[in-house]
């Protein structure tokens, strides 16, 4: 795996690469990686079933990916509360991960509006997710948007904060971000 996207899946998804979140978006140029289809390949091939990535949208020279933890992922669609409101919106009537992705991929390339229920997929709580959708006044803002359980989410965010530098760190100090990715 090369330099430039080691750099690139630590700063953006260290913390779904070390499994304490269930996924990340990267939206990265391909101008900018010469070889990502292949980085792609390589990190699906040596990593599955544990990390995988999955292109959701090309559109000119932007790619948008989602980088996951499969097993904390499924875990997190197996959610009732967030299976219904999926089924509401259009999404197929399934728990299984690869058809969930699939249709949320169809919502990014045919939908003329961003499909924010990317978030449930992004391990949000409903009521976050929500709460945007709706457009409610929020309680906070970081990565997300909080709409519930402010105290908890500031942790979460943290969290992730201190999970990304130290895969930095380890990175900046020669270490191989395949480490993490076991």
């Amino acid at each position: 795996m090369s330099e430039i996207f080691s750099r690139i899946l630590a700063f953006h998804s260290a913390p779904a690469i070390c499994g304490i979140k269930a996924s990340n978006l990267i939206c990265c140029s391909l101008s900018k990686i010469f070889n990502l289809f292949e980085e792609i390949d390589e990190v699906n091939k040596n990593y599955n079933p544990t990390i995988y990535i999955k292109i959701l949208q090309i559109k000119n020279d932007r790619v948008l990916i989602l980088v996951y933890r499969r097993s904390i992922l499924e875990s997190c669609l197996r959610d009732h509360e967030k299976l219904s409101f999926l089924n509401s919106i259009g999404y197929p009537f399934t728990d299984n991960i690869d058809c969930l992705l699939d249709y949320l991929r169809y919502r990014l390339n045919t939908s003329t509006s961003f499909p924010h229920e990317i978030g449930i997929f992004l391990g949000y709580e409903l009521s976050d997710v929500l709460g945007f959708i709706n457009n409610k006044e929020c309680l906070y803002s970081g990565p997300w948007k909080i709409y519930s359980n402010i105290e908890s989410k500031i942790k979460l965010f943290d969290k992730y904060e201190k999970c990304r530098t130290r895969v930095l760190h380890y990175i900046d100090n020669g270490y191989n971000i395949n480490v993490f990715m076991k």
